[in-house]
């Protein structure tokens, strides 16, 4: 079977048998050649290897490699209706399961929405009550301030007074201390005037009495 081992271009395009039939691979492109294949069922993908008919017959491969020659009549290029109608059927299985799998998703996302919206919503509530005592803390900042200046006067004047007694208080010790002072030296001058008195008298009084004695004997010679 040289045949076999003969090179021949190869179609691209893959091609099926056609529906509701079963046809024969041949060995040989003739009807009397014996069967490779006695039966393909329809929707048989198979490949042309040789698009040149011979009797009718075109040879090509099997999916699995073997070649044999098919009636070229009995090839279509596109699926058979009823492998096209389970393919269709697949794809509509899945598109449903995608379909009800986004419809899961979308439910998962509408809960997750409602959630980011109740969370916004007691964000600005909380944010609305943060202001609220913002305003109130400020107010009251203002009136503790406003309370607070009156105490600070009065403190202001406590320390000015205070300055002033510690002031007077030390210039009535200066004061003190010079009159003390004084004091002192007045003293000590009348002590001096009355120490000196005191001994005029003594020497008035001894001055006397020496004339007087004097005065005695003067006349004691007479």
């Amino acid at each position: 079977m040289l045949w076999l081992l003969i090179s021949y271009p190869v179609t691209a395009d893959p091609h099926y048998i056609r529906d509701t039939l079963y046809v024969p691979l041949r060995a040989q492109p003739a009807e009397n050649a014996d069967f490779i294949e006695k039966a393909l069922p329809s929707g048989t993908e198979v490949t042309i290897v040789d698009s040149n008919p011979i009797n009718g017959y075109v040879l090509t491969r099997l999916p699995d490699g073997t070649e044999g020659y098919i009636l070229l009549q009995y090839l279509v290029d596109q699926p058979i209706a009823r492998e096209r109608l389970e393919s269709l059927s697949s794809e509509l299985d899945s598109l449903k399961s995608e379909l009800e799998q986004a419809r899961l998703n979308q439910a998962d996302q509408r809960s997750e929405l409602n959630k980011a919206e109740q969370l916004t919503t007691s964000h600005l509530e909380s944010l609305k009550l943060a202001g609220d005592e913002n305003t109130l803390l400020s107010a009251e900042l203002e009136r503790m301030t406003q309370l607070s200046q009156p105490a600070q006067d009065r403190e202001d004047k406590y320390a000015a007074l205070q300055q002033q007694f510690e002031d007077l208080t030390r210039e009535m010790a200066q004061l003190q201390a010079k009159v003390d002072q004084s004091n002192t030296e007045q003293q000590q001058q009348w002590f001096m005037i009355g120490a000196g008195t005191i001994l005029f008298g003594i020497l008035l009084g001894f001055w006397m009495a020496r004339k007087l004695y004097q005065g005695k004997i003067t006349g004691s010679w007479s």
